[in-house]
């Protein structure tokens, strides 16, 4: 308001929208406050069918009842030292406020209306924005030259001669080519200069507790209809739960502050919730007490004769790898729970090993199973949640405080290890009869236990519908092990497995039976847990605990490992240019039907021509695919028409070339290339296919206009007789191997592996670090997890507010629209490879099949995840 950019028309009703919309055409003067000026003017627009306040999601109404209208609405929020809200009299904004996008349309109307929002700690406030320019300009510049801005994402062009770049609006109109194919928002982006290293230091230390987790639950029979195509089978209700703390602390800390050493089993009696709601009070309290050690214990470093030796020797830090100085003085890390010597590091580094903050549950598909146990009780105070949403029913992790600065963090191992506990168990047997790699279970079991208690147990999950069956004093006959969802009785040695455990252990009754088989579960997750956890601290020297899922934990051991910087963009044109060339990868079925002929199978006719089907495996060498961007990157234009030749900026350029360019150009297909190419035609695209109403990516034979080339691909299709008819814009980087190191670690630590999770999972950090490096932010989503009701009042009147979803009377789950989006991602990185390896899959299909076997083979399914299915002619 104190640029004169706002009109505020003070209003004692909840018609705020209306009174917004019609301040534009309250003569100068008179618009301050609602009397008959304003209601002379109600004729102009229909304001039927709104609510009274109007929230936002009912604009949409007054659009479609008045014709040749739109409107946007931005919102208004607190920057740094700033407030913002609605005060009895006046809106009080502070100085350093800070407009976002809420709702914009694409296309303004004839007659268009930008509405700003207030957020009040009741309701929000509509107000008119009488001079947008004036409103945001304070935001990007404190220049008083006339600038061009996006109305949906605020960036702005001045009419400053640059060279080789668009200007003013010209510049303005470029731009909104590719931002209008986004949601609004306001892009949060680097400082210039700023790069993205490692600095996870803290993470280096080995956390010293991690405790291992599970539940197991009633299958009440359920025969409500979930939906309009799905029946419900089973309601589950937790009837028991156990817990396991693994601790790397003195025995005589543990007895101190009372924490188990032994697995802790509750079984639950007929009362619904009751199980739940004691495992979060387990959990707070036992939290509580691991805390306290966390904070309160400083133990004296004690270090033997070879140890001190070793730290008087060492010259250089072993975190940062320089050398001490006056300033970077030499220290001996320790832990302060033990007193063991951890580290020689110099001061600096010292300081960045911070004591951790919380305490981390791990569950077995915690996301999609054991989350909905827990979720819902931890409404019991009004203490802070937070929560890493993946979807709005399927959480990464959520953390619960118990304390200043200490919570309880819940994950899931399924997203470091996504087989099965049972086949993750089965690894860790190298040989029959070798249970070393089980570490925790041993402790608790017999040598003569341990051939039953090393694999995963059989349990009737369906047939334990009710308590009273706990009671049983026999193990169900093996029919009772049946599963409805699965369609599929239980094997007969698994059942004979399932006796075997019952006679051993001389269970009583089913009830002890389960407490058996939620122990032996437990143990095992820790046993596979802290396996995993010891071969990544020798590997990476990073651990896992700290992360919230295996792309996570390689995309920062890659970042220490390499000790690479990467430049991060710093242009949001720059990310939008990239993100229109991250097109996915390509799949496709070339043909409908195809059936070979094949000498060696039955039904060969002998009378026809002999025929293949080809099924390879194509595999990417780091050497091929990680020579990609890391810094240096700035924008080029250029225009010129080159046809028939070779445009300049390809010359010269080969994969090993220092410096990269990514090119958008028009690009002709000829037609005589259409038979030749029609397996697989250059340059795929995203559309929408005719009959579906779904985007994929689809390899045609048409012209394409502005489409975006790495280098190496653009050199490739222009080979292969495409014609570029105009080049629009280059970016240029600079580029190296810096990758290799880290690919070329894990593909020999896969030919290490012992069994086939270490094959796996090594495998899975090699792709896992591709898929980070193009992390799309925009489809993240906000849900906050309240237990408060004066926050959940805030939030309700946020103009982001979405919608709400109760679980219960203490607790619900407020689904926010981002209000601005952090593009900290290196997504050029990603770019780069994902080109990369279509220019292979080409390359392989052209000119080494197509070169070897000509007309003879076909293209049948190519798959940019590796394998090549052809149908190959004979003779």
């Amino acid at each position: 308001m104190r640029k004169k950019a706002v009109i505020n028309p003070m209003n004692i009703d909840d018609d705020c929208f209306k009174w917004a919309i019609l301040a534009k055409h309250v003569s100068v003067g008179h618009r301050n406050h609602v009397g008959k000026n304003y209601y002379n003017e109600e004729h102009r627009y229909d304001f039927s069918k709104l609510s009274s306040p109007t929230p936002i999601s009912e604009i949409h109404i007054f659009e479609r009842r008045n014709k040749g209208v739109s409107v946007n609405v931005y919102g208004l929020k607190p920057g740094k030292g700033g407030k913002v809200g609605k005060g009895e009299k006046d809106e009080k904004v502070g100085k350093e406020s800070v407009v976002y996008p809420i709702r914009v349309i694409v296309n303004e109307k004839a007659e268009h209306f930008d509405l700003l929002v207030i957020e009040g700690s009741e309701r929000m406030h509509y107000t008119y924005i009488s001079n947008f320019s004036r409103l945001v300009r304070s935001q990007k510049t404190s220049h008083e030259s006339r600038l061009f801005i996006c109305k949906r994402c605020f960036t702005s062009f001045d009419e400053q001669v640059k060279k080789n770049k668009l200007r003013g609006n010209e510049a303005l109109q470029q731009h909104m080519r590719l931002c209008g194919l986004n949601k609004p928002i306001l892009p949060v982006m680097p400082e210039e200069g700023e790069v993205l290293g490692f600095n996870g230091w803290a993470n280096m230390q080995r956390h010293p507790f991690a405790i291992y987790a599970d539940f197991e639950a009633l299958l009440e029979k359920h025969t409500e209809r979930v939906g309009t195509s799905t029946d419900g089978i089973h309601a589950h209700h937790p009837m028991s739960y156990g817990y396991f703390v693994k601790a790397a602390v003195p025995i005589a800390l543990m007895e101190k502050y009372d924490i188990p050493q032994v697995p802790v089993i509750y079984r639950g009696s007929e009362s619904r919730d009751e199980v739940a709601k004691h495992f979060i009070a387990s959990v707070t309290a036992l939290a509580i007490r691991l805390g306290n050690p966390l904070k309160a214990t400083n133990v004296p470093i004690s270090m033997g004769v070879e140890e001190l030796r070793v730290h008087n020797a060492k010259s250089v830090c072993d975190m940062c790898k320089l050398g001490f100085t006056e300033t970077r003085w030499k220290v001996a890390d320790h832990c302060h729970l033990s007193g063991r010597l951890r580290h020689t590091l110099c001061a600096p580094c010292n300081l960045k090993l911070t004591t951790p903050k919380f305490v981390p549950y791990f569950f077995h598909n915690l996301s999609k199973y054991d989350a909905h146990f827990i979720v819902t009780e931890l409404g019991y105070d009004k203490e802070s949640i937070t929560v890493i949403p993946n979807t709005e029913e399927n959480y990464i992790s959520f953390s619960k405080r118990v304390m200043p600065d200490f919570s309880v963090r819940f994950l899931d191992s399924c997203r470091f290890m996504a087989s099965s506990l049972a086949e993750l168990a089965e690894n860790l047997l190298t040989r029959p009869g070798d249970f070393e790699k089980f570490w925790e279970t041993a402790k608790v079991f017999q040598p003569t236990d341990m051939p039953l208690v090393t694999r995963k147990g059989v349990f009737p999950y369906e047939y334990t519908d009710e308590w009273s069956k706990l009671e049983e004093t026999a193990l169900p006959p093996k029919h009772d092990f049946y599963s409805v969802l699965l369609e599929k009785h239980v094997s007969d040695e698994d059942y004979v497995h399932a006796m075997e455990v019952w006679r051993h252990f001389k269970c009583p009754n089913l009830g002890d039976y389960s407490d058996l088989y939620l122990k032996v579960d437990v143990l095992l997750l820790a046993d596979v847990m802290e396996n995993f956890r010891d071969l990544c601290m020798s590997t990476y020297n990073l651990d896992p605990v700290y992360y919230y899922t295996a792309p996570g934990f390689t995309f920062d051991a890659m970042l220490r490992y390499t000790g690479v910087k990467l430049e991060l963009l710093i242009d949001y044109d720059m990310v939008l240019f990239v993100e229109q060339g991250i097109r996915g990868g390509l799949v496709q079925a070339s043909e409908r039907y195809c059936r070979a002929n094949n000498p060696k199978t039955p039904g060969y006719d002998a009378e026809k021509p002999p025929s293949w089907l080809v099924y390879q495996d194509c595999k990417y060498t780091s050497q091929q695919l990680v020579r990609v961007r890391h810094g240096r990157i700035h924008t080029l234009r250029r225009v010129q028409v080159v046809r028939g030749r070779t445009l300049e900026l390809l010359d010269g350029m080969t994969e090993k070339s220092n410096v990269g360019r990514v090119f958008e150009v028009d690009i002709a297909y000829p037609d005589n290339l259409h038979d030749a190419h029609n397996d697989l035609p250059f340059l795929p695209r995203n559309a929408v296919p005719p009959g579906s109403k779904v985007n994929k990516l689809m390899a045609t034979l048409e012209r394409k206009e502005r489409y975006i080339f790495h280098y190496r691909n653009l050199k490739q299709a222009i080979a292969n007789g495409l014609i570029v008819e105009k080049v629009h814009r280059v970016l240029e980087f600079q580029q190296s191997g810096w990758l290799v190191k880290y690919i070329d670690l894990n593909t020999e630590m896969r030919k290490k592996a012992g069994n086939a999770f270490e094959r796996d999972f090594f495998k899975l950090l090699n792709n896992a670090v591709f898929g980070k490096t193009m992390e799309c932010v925009r489809n993240r989503i906000s849900i906050e997890l309240v237990s408060c009701p004066r926050r959940m009042r805030k939030l309700i009147n946020k103009p982001t507010f979405k919608h709400v979803t109760t679980y219960t009377e203490n607790l619900a789950a407020v689904s926010l629209q981002m209000s601005d989006i952090r593009f900290f991602k290196p997504i050029y990185v990603g770019f780069a490879v994902l080109e990369i390896s279509k220019e292979l899959m080409y390359d392989y299909h052209y000119n080494v099949m197509r070169r070897h076997y000509n007309d003879s083979i076909r293209l049948l399914f190519p798959d940019l995840s590796n394998p090549y299915g052809g149908f190959l002619q004979g003779p």
